[in-house]
């Protein structure tokens, strides 16, 4: 398992920052230029605090991400052969609602493979639709390409592939969901990042609001 070489300073070390402007303010002068010096020194200080304590937890983060790289070569050939079958099927498929929801799979495994590449903790999240979903929906749409390509049709002809439509349609749900679920913790920290850019532009009177 390979160590992330990202810096990454957690929301609350701003926070903090920011707190210390606040409380500063409240409870001492600050009115002259010595005053604005002193309170960004205690200001740097409770930041340099609060991003040494959260330190510990963040090492451990950073030596859980990323995938070695054998490892993440094996995926990625995985996976790419995998959206190389689906493009192929999509070339055989007529039909264009069965080819719209190969697109559809096709770009959400592509996105989960995507997620899967950069940390370590979410391939057990594609490794089930690697090695069964997508394998059955390969074989589904490889059914779906012959009995289209059948001279005549039956009853029997007409319901499977009326079937298999039906099918692809879980399929896509469950890759759109899954592809949701992969990416939940990144928008969460996009959003505590902004949360707290926000709060302190606005404690420093600098939101325009």
């Amino acid at each position: 398992m390979q160590r992330s070489k990202s810096v990454f300073t957690p929301p609350l070390a701003f926070v903090a920052a920011g707190g210390a402007w606040v409380l500063y303010g409240l409870l001492l002068p600050l009115y002259q230029p010595l005053h604005y010096v002193i309170c960004g020194a205690v200001s740097v200080f409770v930041f340099m605090v609060a991003r040494a304590l959260l330190k510990p937890r963040l090492k451990q983060l950073e030596f859980t991400s990323g995938i070695s790289g054998a490892r993440q070569s094996e995926l990625l050939i995985r996976c790419d052969a995998m959206i190389g079958q689906l493009g192929a099927l999509d070339a055989r498929i007529a039909d264009q609602g069965v080819s719209d929801k190969i697109v559809r799979i096709k770009e959400r495994f592509a996105g989960m493979a995507e997620q899967a590449a950069k940390d370590a903790g979410k391939e057990k999240h594609i490794t089930l639709f690697l090695d069964y979903y997508l394998p059955t929906t390969v074989r589904l749409l490889e059914t779906y390409a012959s009995l289209e390509k059948t001279s005549f049709s039956t009853g029997d002809i007409v319901r499977t592939r009326t079937e298999i439509e039906s099918a692809l349609d879980t399929v896509a749900s469950a890759f759109d969901d899954q592809l949701e679920h992969m990416m939940r913790d990144d928008l969460m920290d996009i959003s505590a990042d902004i949360a707290a850019l926000e709060g302190m532009l606005k404690r420093s009177g600098l939101s325009g609001k």
